[in-house]
């Protein structure tokens, strides 16, 4: 019973349901019963957290560097709330030491430093409410490090460097900021300033070229703070030129796309990013567009048919460069321009695919108004089908065939037009597949008793992968069995040895790459043996050189070399009295003459040579002619020819000034085919003439000629100078005077002696000859005489007197033209020989 309208109930069952009824008592009696209440469970009763705290806990809690400090909260709640604290970046529960009761929390921390300022929340959670509490606290402690520390200017001797104050100022004011600079290659920082009070500083009196660090520190109430350095070392430089050659390299409707060069001059710093800035013909503001590193950009988002000026600076460590600017305006709209494709990422124009697998790729194709395009392979037009197709968009070629094999390979000629231009390009599909086999014949070569040599050409189609190796396979004719050579042959020729001899083969060639092995070629039957014989003799060798104290004995190649180049020569020699031949040289000698020293003068020798090849040494040649072992003359002078036939020519010559002591007894000719013939004998008698007329010549072939001289002892000179290449025909022309030497000059004779004048003259058909003297005609008399043959005319004066001084004319005539020659002739008495002698006496 109670008196009061409310009333606590205890003792009741948690979690039972229970209903409520109240009656009013006074002094009568008791009420009816209330209408009953809504059920009710018996449960602990709920409340939502809250603080309970007083003002000192609004106000901000200010601590010294160093010093702890302890932030308490007081709370209420049903039930009893979980408590968190909270600091922005930084865990508490690793930096404080929190504590916690059911009405009472707490965050301790020791030695506070400027980091330990700020905002702590504690905020309270029972599941019913939550509630935050916001508490300050300042530390005083020196500054934290300055931010946003860069280098905005630079030039050859300065730096300046701005910053911004630091977030955390440590509970005081900064009075003063300290400037300092390193040095890239030194270690020490050297003070600049310690009393700078705004936020940029100019650095000065540094060393151009050089690298620099700059490091920035903050000074308070309480001390120096953290230093802020430079990320980056700073160049001292200046400001690098403008960039150069500003021009635009396209134009779309809604784009402009613009290159420039370096700059000519970067003021002795890397250059580091360009900076790009539009202008709006008409407007006054330049826009900033972009800031690049490369040397080109594409302005996008311009209004069509809008003009732009653009302008492009550069920048190094020491700042912005002036603007490159440019003068015309550029209108934005479509251009148009020829097809041109961009094959910088097919290098050689080549793409691959392996053989059965599908090839899509994609050409760079760039042309206003959009190209058209049309494929042809070996002048064959190639259309668009279920295998290959092709098609055109406006920025590319797409070209796709399927289910690709070797007869797709090969060159693809392209040809794009529009209205603006054509352009042709091709690309050369390669489809990586085994090889084709090897091109035959297969040529075997060198073959000797147990080995040969095979040659054959590469495959057509590699396969598009190299030819990485052959392999060669051989079998006896005999058997059907293939055994293998070798399958590590690199190049197309390769030695087969250990074969049998007298065995016959078959031999066959595969080429390989890394995607297989070709098929095979097959080479003809071939029988292993030796190809050659030993050579058939030489020449009949003669003396090229005589003398008392060598012969130099010469022959020419045989005729045969049994199939075999030759390895040299083997010479014998034997006394004309000796029936034994004596070997010249112990080792075969490659060249067709040898100079024999062992000799005694005055005996008489005979020569022999035999030839050696691969297959031995074959028969020797005939004996040589005798000869003497003396000084030999000296060969014939003057060799000429003096007249041509179509199968005849004629040989003057004069005698050798030296007959080597005994008498010339004749003369050899020989001849040869200009101009590389082998020298044959010409004369098949003694000449014992100065001249020899060589018959039994082929009409329109080339000769060349030598003569040999032989005197009485049976020694023979070196031949005489070659006379020629002369070519057999029948010459007619005019006629020519060959006039000697001595007649070009006076020519003096005595009075009373008798004199010959002869002159050479060429002529066919035979000319007409006359002499004058003194512009009068000569007519032989007994004193005069006038001598003609076919190749020369002379007079003859006997007993000459100073009437016979005077010039002599020869003129020669035929119906081709005339010729004439003059000589002077001018006699003395004796009378004028006796007195130039008297005066020689009287004046010694």
């Amino acid at each position: 019973m109670t008196k009061s309208n409310e009333f606590t109930i205890s003792g009741l069952t948690t979690d039972v349901q229970y209903v409520f009824a109240v009656k009013a008592i006074n002094k009568v009696g008791v009420s009816e019963q209330s209408p009953v209440s809504e059920s009710q469970s018996a449960t602990e009763r709920k409340e939502e957290p809250v603080f309970d705290i007083d003002i000192e806990m609004r106000k901000t809690l200010i601590v010294k560097h160093g010093n702890s400090f302890t932030l308490t909260a007081l709370f209420k709640g049903k039930p009893v709330p979980s408590v968190t604290w909270n600091k922005e970046e930084v865990d508490l529960k690793a930096r404080a030491s929190i504590e916690t009761t059911e009405t009472c929390t707490s965050v301790t921390i020791e030695k506070a430093t400027r980091n330990d300022s700020g905002q702590y929340i504690v905020t309270l959670d029972n599941g019913v409410g939550t509630a935050s509490l916001p508490v300050m606290v300042k530390v005083l402690d020196t500054p934290g490090p300055p931010t946003n520390v860069k280098i905005t200017e630079v030039t050859k001797d300065s730096a300046t460097v701005t910053w911004e104050p630091p977030e955390n100022d440590g509970g005081d004011a900064v009075k003063a900021y300290h400037v300092e600079k390193r040095e890239a290659s030194k270690k020490a920082w050297v003070c600049v300033t310690s009393n700078c009070h705004s936020l940029t500083y100019r650095v000065e009196d540094l060393q151009e070229g050089a690298i620099y660090y700059f490091r920035i520190t903050g000074e308070n109430e309480f001390g120096t703070g953290v230093t802020a350095e430079t990320k980056d070392g700073t160049k001292i430089t200046e400001k690098t030129s403008s960039p150069a050659r500003l021009g635009v390299t396209a134009v779309t409707k809604n784009s402009v796309t613009i290159a420039w060069s370096k700059p000519e001059y970067d003021g002795g710093s890397r250059i580091t990013s360009y900076l790009i800035d539009a202008l709006d013909k008409g407007q006054q503001k330049w826009v900033k567009c972009a800031t690049v590193k490369a040397n080109t950009h594409i302005i996008k988002n311009l209004r069509e048919n809008a003009e732009y000026f653009f302008r492009v600076r550069a920048e190094n460590h020491a700042g912005l460069s002036e603007p490159k600017e440019m003068i015309i305006p550029v209108v934005v709209k479509d251009q148009l321009d020829a097809p041109e494709f961009d094959m910088k990422n097919f290098p050689h124009n080549t793409v691959y695919v392996r053989a059965g697998s599908n090839l899509k790729f994609e050409l760079p194709l760039s042309g206003k108004p959009m190209p058209k395009v049309t494929m042809s392979r070996g002048n064959a037009p190639v259309k668009s089908g279920k295998r290959f197709s092709f098609e055109v968009t406006p920025e590319r070629l797409n070209i796709n065939l399927k289910e690709s094999t070797a007869s797709d390979a090969g060159r693809y000629d392209i040809v794009a037009s529009n209205t603006s231009g054509t352009t042709k390009m091709f690309v050369n599909i390669l489809v990586l597949d085994r090889p084709g086999p090897p091109v035959g014949p297969v040529e075997v070569s060198d073959v000797r008793e147990t080995s040969l040599c095979l040659k054959w050409l590469p495959p057509v189609y590699d396969g598009g992968s190299p030819v990485t190796n052959y392999v060669v396979l051989k079998r006896e004719t005999s058997t059907p069995a293939w055994t293998e050579v070798s399958s590590t042959i690199a190049r197309s020729t390769v030695k087969v040895t250990k074969l049998t001899k007298g065995e016959q083969y078959q031999f066959r060639v595969k080429a390989e790459n890394r995607f297989g092995i070709s098929d095979h070629i097959d080479s003809q039957s071939v029988t292993v043996k030796l190809p050659y014989t030993i050579p058939g003799p030489p020449s009949t060798p003669w003396l090229g050189y005589v003398s008392r104290e060598s012969l130099t004995v010469c022959w020419n190649e045989p005729v045969v070399d049994g199939g075999s180049p030759v390895v040299g020569y083997h010479v014998q020699m034997k006394e004309r009295s000796s029936i034994l031949w004596q070997t010249v040289n112990k080792t075969a000698i490659p060249a067709t003459q040898i100079r024999v020293t062992n000799i005694c003068p005055g005996m008489i020798y005979e020569f022999k040579v035999a030839v050696e090849n691969a297959a031995g040494i074959g028969k020797f040649s005939k004996t040589s002619e005798e000869v003497l072992a003396i000084d030999a003359c000296e060969p014939p002078t003057n060799v000429r020819i003096s007249e041509v036939t179509k199968n005849s020519i004629s040989l003057v010559w004069q005698k050798p000034p030296f007959d080597g002591g005994s008498k010339i007894t004749g003369y050899m000719v020989e001849r040869r085919d200009a101009p590389n013939g082998r020298w044959t004998k010409a004369n098949f008698t003694n000449v014992i003439d100065t001249n020899f007329i060589v018959s039994g010549l082929t009409q329109d072939q080339a000769y060349e000629f030598r003569i040999f001289a032989k005197n009485a002892v049976g020694s023979i000179s070196n031949p005489s100078l070659i006379a020629g290449p002369v070519t057999c025909v029948d010459i007619s022309g005019a006629p020519v005077i060959d006039l000697p030497p001595e007649y070009l000059d006076v020519v003096q004779y005595k009075a009373g002696t008798s004199f010959k004048i002869k002159v050479g003259i060429f002529a066919k058909p035979l000319p007409t000859i006359e002499w004058l003297k003194d512009e009068k005609e000569l007519v032989s008399s007994a004193q005069l005489s006038i001598e003609n043959t076919t190749d020369s005319s002379a007079i003859l004066i006997k007993d000459a007197s100073r009437l016979n001084t005077g010039t002599y004319e020869l003129k020669i005539k035929n119906v081709f033209g005339t010729a004439s020659a003059s000589i002077r002739i001018q006699t003395h008495p004796l009378w004028l020989r006796d007195y130039k002698k008297m005066l020689n006496t009287i004046l010694r």
